[in-house]
This record gives structure tokens, C-alpha cells and sequence, in this order.
């Protein structure tokens, strides 16, 4: 039997603050914030340009706000957020928005739950897993 709704619920909150902590460290690095859009960088090339913009302007990066509804976070903000994260990601690593480069930026995840003390076997591990690794195997 898997884990109940209020252990993934609960899991969902952890993430959201571990990558709301996360966000704000890039906020603070980068000089911008994030904000929703229906329209957000499709490619590295693109994303790496978007963020040279809000670096010399401040003005927030485009974040998809399509499909945030029923995530693994508490809401739509929360998942908006870590995709904040996870582009500011991409552009750390030059990281492509490939396959390789997809579970590149999936291993750097995976790293940052473990710097908050969860290991491979927690709930929240395994969810952060899920939703960037196995939706890039997924999906390809």
C-alpha cells in the first residue's frame, strides 16, 4: 500500500518549502524574481537570453503557469515557484532542455532534497524524483 494523501500532502508542503528557500537564494543572486505566464522559454538559448533581460532590468522571469493545477505542491504558486527554480537550474548548469539535460537539472534536485537532511527513501525524495526524472522519461 502506498503512502495516505495527508503523507503527500505533507511531503508536497516540504518540498514547497525547501524550494521556496531555493527560489529566494536566486532571487537574492540574481536580482529578479518569478512571475506566471502563459508564455515562457521554450529552449536554453532562449531562457539564458530571458534571464541576461531581468538581470540588466529586474523585471521578473516568465514562468509557465500552464498546468499547475494538481501537483505535488500545495497550489499553483508553490508549483510555480519551483519551475522558478528549475529554469535558474538550466541556466546554472547550461543545461539543455533535453533528455541528459532534463535529468541533469533532475540530479541537482535530487541533491538539494538531500542538503535538507531527507535521503533516497523519504517521501519527499521520491516525489521530487517522480515529477522531474520520471516525467522526462515519460514524456520523451
Amino acid at each position: 500500500m502506498g503512502p495516505s494523501m495527508n503523507a503527500l500532502r505533507l511531503a508536497g508542503r516540504r518540498l514547497a518549502l525547501c524550494f521556496g528557500e531555493a527560489a529566494a537564494g536566486f532571487e537574492a543572486d540574481f536580482g529578479f524574481t518569478w512571475r506566471a505566464s502563459p508564455l515562457a522559454a521554450h529552449t536554453l538559448a532562449n531562457l539564458e537570453e530571458e534571464v541576461r533581460i531581468c538581470r540588466r532590468s529586474a523585471m521578473p522571469l516568465r514562468v509557465s503557469s500552464e498546468h499547475c493545477e494538481n501537483t505535488i505542491y500545495p497550489g499553483p504558486a508553490c508549483n510555480m515557484q519551483f519551475r522558478f527554480v528549475h529554469d535558474m537550474v538550466h541556466v546554472e548548469l547550461s543545461a539543455d532542455f533535453d533528455v541528459e539535460g532534463e535529468l541533469a537539472v533532475a540530479r541537482a534536485h535530487q541533491r538539494r532534497i538531500l542538503s535538507y537532511g531527507f535521503d533516497e527513501h523519504s517521501l519527499e525524495y521520491q516525489m521530487i524524483t517522480a515529477d522531474t526524472a520520471g516525467q522526462t522519461l515519460l514524456h520523451d
